[in-house]
């Protein structure tokens, strides 16, 4: 490693990751290049990445193994996102008909709440 300024932009050469801080080479790290991919994504998300922040970096033992549990994880939460939806639906028909609303009302407000939920979601990246 060269300094212990920042180490700059992360970038896949096969088995090597390398980073890079005002066109100069700061650091170079050997290993599987699955790993080394998951590295890069891991730590080009952070700004000024320095080495102490590198060292500490802690990634799966198993790739696959973590791989499995994302999905199975990324399943859990769409199914309860699902029933969030449901909820407020409910929610939102519940009060309109406390309140007497006409049924063609019941299904804007429905709708708007689900317009306000899309506008409002984090982005999947």
């Amino acid at each position: 490693m060269s300094g212990d300024g920042p180490l700059g932009r992360p970038t896949v050469h096969g088995d090597r990751l390398v980073f890079e801080s005002r066109r100069r080479i700061t650091v170079i790290v050997s290993g599987p290049p699955d790993r080394l991919a998951l590295l890069a994504r891991v730590v080009d998300s952070r700004e000024r990445l320095m080495p102490g922040d590198l060292h500490s970096t802690l990634l799966p033992a198993d790739l696959d193994a973590f791989d499995l549990r994302s999905e199975g994880r990324l399943a859990e939460i769409d199914r309860l996102l699902a029933d969030g939806r449901d909820l407020v639906e409910l929610a939102e028909r519940l009060v309109c008909r406390l309140y007497g609303a006409p049924r063609e009302l019941e299904d804007e407000v429905v709708a708007r709440a689900v317009a306000r939920a899309a506008a409002s979601a984090p982005s999947e990246d």
